[in-house]
């Protein structure tokens, strides 16, 4: 099958790519370029998309290679802009990606079948954490490159294994880092706003891009608000946010199909705010400045459609003007037919005097021609591409004949081995280093924790020894106050002494004089009385 030969030519230029051989590596690119727009050219057409992502999922593991295309597209995917050269290379990769989840999620399988879960989560988180950059030229790749990191996001939520990790990594921070950003920097604020006679020219392309980011993210809340409670404030903090009219105005008056369809979407979400400003909503519709849809942003809605597409080969959806569904065409040619036909039909069956039916046909007409250009378009991109896989196949065989080539690039792989086992090498020596260093931590750690314990043993005995003090001190004085009044006391009972011992020797004296007295007395009484008898 051509698909499988693609499949296999996509790794065979996803690992020259790798390796950057200056010498093809514009040819490496614009036949990378050519693989992606293809490939996403088959799945942007409903009746071709299962079948083309089916076999790019079913083709084999490569034995000299060890890769298969879904993970060179992977790898691709996470390519930096300055890696990938072209920014292009990265995001169609992140949508061929998309579409392969998709159809894995729709036959109920799981992506841990075909790619590792840890490579979609870190590709996720990479393209979502893309720093948005005004003043770079890369600015709308980077807004396009959150928006795609969303849609794949939103594609694996329905893979339960991978689903309770989504939470992690679209963290409730970083999703309000997002639009809190984009309602800062993002001009469709102040253009939506502005009365009409005051735009001084179009809206630049990267705010566009933006309010896609804005809308996504917004959706990818609402399916993770009955899982986290993080997230749920958050969905109800941004719904009540008035900043955030104007992207819903901006992408339902002048937004593509899909932006359109987000908006109204959000829409039926902010009714739920009685408070939301569904008047000022419409005054800004009503008088938002219409624009033309820029080319670059039409070919990527092309790519970026799931089941709102436009159908070429005929598998129609919608009921006849009879009520009854119109079945399943398979046959090309019996499609271009009916589709020819149907005009006619419709002319036919319903009353041309009515002028909404008139105008109903006319733009049916319009539509049809259009259809008609584009599958013109498709066929000739078709056939520039085959003829581009027919050169680049013969230029493959030319190179697959070059044996000096194959030594080289053998030699290069056995030296990038070299170096994986030297690095290898250098890992397990830093590892046990830090095993070392991470033992020495801990002892150190401990002498810390030790030191600490008797830092705290020692203040406490100092504050004990300070209470010591402080009683002694009060003591001290007490005592001081104490001797002083005791030597004011000593000093008053050492004078009343003294005086004491003056009166005491006064009286002594006195006694003995009175004792002398009372001698002189005796002898003279003693006298008398000898004289008597």
């Amino acid at each position: 099958m051509k698909i499988d030969k693609l499949c296999r030519y996509h790794q065979r230029i996803h690992l020259s790519a790798k390796i950057s051989l200056p010498i093809h590596i514009s040819k490496t690119l614009f036949s990378l370029l050519q693989v992606y727009d293809l490939l996403l050219l088959f799945c942007s057409i409903a009746q071709l998309r299962s079948a083309t992502a089916q076999a790019v999922l079913r083709c084999s593991l490569h034995k000299e290679r060890l890769a298969t295309p879904i993970l060179a597209i992977c790898n691709t995917s996470g390519l930096s802009f300055d890696e990938a050269i072209q920014p292009e290379i990265p995001l169609k990769a992140m949508r061929l990606l998309i579409y392969l989840v998709q159809e894995l999620m729709e036959n109920n399988d799981h992506v841990q079948n075909v790619l590792p879960i840890e490579h979609i989560l870190q590709l996720i988180e990479n393209n979502i954490k893309t720093p948005i950059e005004t003043i770079s030229s890369f600015i709308k790749f980077q807004c396009q490159r959150i928006t795609e990191g969303l849609r794949l996001a939103e594609t694996v939520l329905n893979d339960d294994e991978i689903k309770t990790h989504l939470l992690e990594v679209i963290s409730a921070p970083l999703c309000s880092h997002i639009i809190e950003s984009q309602m800062i920097s993002n001009t469709v604020v102040t253009y939506v706003t502005q009365p009409s006679m005051q735009h001084s020219g179009s809206l630049p392309e990267w705010c566009v891009d933006g309010v896609a980011v804005v809308l996504k993210l917004l959706k990818i809340l609402t399916m993770l608000k009955d899982y986290s409670k993080s997230h749920k404030d958050l969905y109800w903090k941004i719904l009540k946010d008035d900043r955030l009219v104007p992207f819903i105005a901006y992408a339902v008056a002048d937004g593509g199909t899909d932006l359109t369809h987000e908006a109204l979407l959000l829409y039926i979400h902010c009714v739920q705010n009685h408070t939301f400003p569904i008047k000022w909503l419409g005054d800004l519709i009503a008088n938002c400045p219409r624009e033309k849809t820029m080319p670059s942003n039409v070919t990527r809605s092309c790519f970026s459609r799931s089941s709102s597409e436009i159908r070429l080969n005929g598998d129609v959806c919608d009921s006849s003007t009879d009520g009854r569904k119109t079945p399943s065409l398979t046959n090309r040619n019996e499609t271009v037919k009916l589709i020819d036909d149907l005009p006619d039909r419709l002319r036919q069956e319903n009353d041309l005097k009515n002028p909404r039916v008139s105008q109903s046909l006319s733009m049916y007409e319009k539509e049809i021609q259009t259809l008609k250009i584009r599958e013109k378009e498709l066929k000739e991109t078709l056939m520039k591409m085959e003829d581009s896989l027919r050169q680049n196949e013969h230029l493959q065989n030319l190179r697959n004949n070059e044996e000096n080539e194959i030594k080289s690039l053998r030699k290069c792989v056995a030296d990038y081995e070299k170096k994986i086992e030297d690095s290898k090498a250098l890992l397990t020596s830093l590892y046990s280093e830090k095993k070392e260093m991470e033992k020495t931590c801990e002892a150190y750690e401990k002498i810390v924790q030790d030191k600490k314990m008797e830092v705290a043993r020692l203040s406490d005995e100092l504050e004990k020894m300070t209470q010591e003090k402080n009683i002694l001190q009060e003591e001290n004085k007490s005592e001081r106050e104490l001797a002083t009044l005791a030597k004011s006391r000593y000093d008053e009972l050492k004078k009343k002494f003294s005086q004491a011992s003056n009166a005491l020797i006064d009286k002594d004296k006195e006694c003995v004089q009175l004792a002398n007295e009372f001698k002189i007395l005796e002898l003279n009484l003693a006298t008398k009385k000898a004289e008597n008898h």
